[in-house]
This record gives structure tokens, sequence and C-alpha cells, in this order.
């Protein structure tokens, strides 16, 4: 919903039933954004779709991360979240200059972690989680250590029903 006239109670259903109706994540469109109207502030359904792994297993030399730089103010939709297993590690790197922008589109959690998560000059937004950690949830549950390592990193605009709007962990 572009302009908010759609209540709240209304688009969580929307959410639950088609999280991302806008299209971004059939897969055809990763060409750039497209064009917002003016003075409209995007949820990230104008954003082409996210080139991060959606599933970040442990590699099989020590100490070695799955690294994925974002150009330098690049926005982009995730279509679900980047779950990262226990014993991996994701470093996520925008540049200074320009963060990258990562959109949850009001749908989806950033990142659910097992592993090791770095984000570095990246800017977290409309995350969304009908449970805890709206952007990002570290799970340290199961005996595993989890964490999240957070450099020049913004994260807003984010929701979740119980805990952690931004970051939870557990």
């Amino acid at each position: 919903d572009e302009t908010g006239t759609i209540p709240d109670s209304v688009m969580n259903l929307v959410r639950i039933m088609c999280p991302m109706s806008c299209g971004v994540c059939k897969g055809n469109d990763d060409s750039g954004p497209k064009q917002r109207r003016e003075g409209q502030q995007p949820r990230g359904q104008y954003f082409p779709k996210c080139a991060l792994p959606e599933n970040v297993i442990p590699s099989n030399q020590s100490g070695v991360a799955t690294v994925s730089a974002l150009a330098g103010g690049k926005e982009c939709t995730l279509c679900s979240n980047v779950t990262i297993q226990a014993g991996a590690s994701l470093n996520v790197r925008g540049t200074q200059i320009a963060p990258a922008i990562i959109s949850g589109g009001g749908a989806t959690r950033h990142f659910l972690v097992f592993g090791a998560l770095t984000l570095e000059d990246v800017v977290l937004m409309y995350g969304f989680s009908d449970t805890n950690g709206g952007a990002i949830l570290i799970d340290s549950t199961g005996g595993n250590f989890a964490s999240a390592r957070l450099l020049r990193t913004t994260i807003r605009d984010c929701q979740a029903f119980f805990n952690g709007g931004a970051v939870a962990l557990q």
C-alpha cells in the first residue's frame, strides 16, 4: 500500500497470505530500482530483488566467510530471510559514503542467525516478523554460538509482533 490508506490490520493479513504480492520476488526483474511516486517513502517493493544467498552453510575451510558486497547506495528487497547456519558466517558490505539499503518489504525479517553475521555500511529497513526480531533474530539455542556484528549500520522502520522490532536474541 503506497498511500497508507489500507488499515494495518488488513495489511497484516495480506502479509500472511502473500508476503511480497508486489511481484518483486517473482524473480524476473533485477534491472534496477523501478520508478516510485515522488514524495512517497518506499517499503522496498520498488527495489530489485536482493542477490544475497538465502541459506549460508559452513564452508569446508575453517574461518572462511561468505562475503556479499553490495554497491554503495544500492537498494534491494529480500523475498525471505537470509539464514546463516551454525558454523557459517556471512559478511555483507556496502560503502561508507553510500550505504547499501536492504528492505524486508514489510513482509520478512532480514537475517536469521545461527552462525555469525557481520554487516558493514548497511541500512536495514522495513523488516517484519510475526514472532521476534523484525530485522535480525540471533538464535543461540541448541548449544550453538550465534553472533552479529554491526559496523556503521542502521536499522529502521522494522517491526516484530513480540520482542525486538530491530534485533532479538534467543
